[in-house]
């Protein structure tokens, strides 16, 4: 038994702490509107970066000119558990709404939680037939920019605080078909109360109800480093939660997703794993909840 499957078994000895129920303030977030308006399947994005495939590749990240390699077939794993019965069934009316918004965070920093979003949002962007929108939420590390080599004028909290900007105001447009990025933005001391404003509530809506066929694919803060993760959650759909072999703790991992033991649908993924064999993504809790009970 490896460390995931004991904390999911420790995690599930008591009830789950049941979610605070978020959707009828989630539905009137339009009070608040932010990039109203219903994008054109033409538009172009005002900002567009041409992503260096060499450089990516040094990294280990995947890319579209070696769709089949090793990292391209594991992360086939996890995507297809994370489109599975979810996003082509999407209601964001019923309680599983938002499940286009997908969250990515880790208990503790540097278990490869931005490797993975970045890899997912890429391989997603290749082989699934939908725009999707990398979202880097750890303002703190900026990684997301870093390793793209994006350089922007808007990123995400200037959308945040800036009046009549749209969400297609911050997308940066990648020359890779179909993907695009909304960078952190500007560094501000107040984001943890920025990521729990109205403000960013009727965002995630717009995001999950306007732009219902696009994928949105959030770095965030490590959940034990920073509140933000834990308000983000909230509102997604999914959330995948990184976990470093011989790196995480148990108790680390635990206290980790007790942050978020609200959400619904939430997955691990081990990172570094020493058996190849087996398979990097482990089930929704929800699968492990109906066994349980």
């Amino acid at each position: 038994m490896n460390l995931i499957e004991k904390a999911v078994s420790e995690f599930f000895k008591e009830p789950a702490v049941d979610a605070v129920d978020q959707d009828a303030a989630f539905l009137r977030a339009a009070d608040q509107p932010v990039g109203g308006e219903y994008p054109s399947p033409h538009f172009t994005a005002k900002q567009h970066a041409s992503l260096d495939f060499g450089k990516l590749k040094q990294m280990g990240m995947v890319t579209p000119d070696e769709p089949s390699s090793r990292i391209a077939i594991e992360l086939r794993h996890i995507k297809s558990r994370l489109l599975s019965g979810s996003i082509d069934t999407m209601n964001v009316l019923d309680h599983d709404h938002c499940k286009n918004l997908i969250m990515i965070t880790s208990s503790r920093t540097d278990e490869g939680k931005t490797f993975l979003a970045v890899n997912l949002a890429i391989n997603l962007a290749m082989e699934v037939d939908r725009r999707v929108v990398l979202v880097d939420t750890d303002v703190a590390k900026d990684n997301v920019a870093k390793i793209l080599g994006i350089e922007a004028e808007l990123g995400l909290t200037d959308l945040l605080v800036t009046p009549n900007q749209t969400v297609l105001d911050a997308l940066v447009g990648t020359n890779i078909n179909g993907l695009h990025v909304i960078p952190a933005g500007t560094g501000m001391p107040n984001v943890a109360e920025l990521f729990s404003s109205q403000r960013m509530i009727s965002l995630l809506e717009i995001m999950a109800r306007q732009f219902a066929d696009w994928i949105f694919v959030f770095d965030s803060p490590p959940l034990l480093a920073a509140t933000e993760s834990s308000a983000l959650a909230r509102h997604m759909g999914q959330v995948v939660v990184v976990v470093q072999e011989e790196k995480t703790t148990e108790k680390e991992l635990l206290t980790g997703l007790k942050q978020i033991e609200f959400v619904k649908n939430i997955g691990l993924v081990l990172n570094k794993s020493l058996d190849r064999s087996e398979t990097i993504y482990y089930e929704q809790y929800a699968k492990f909840r109906s066994v349980r009970e």
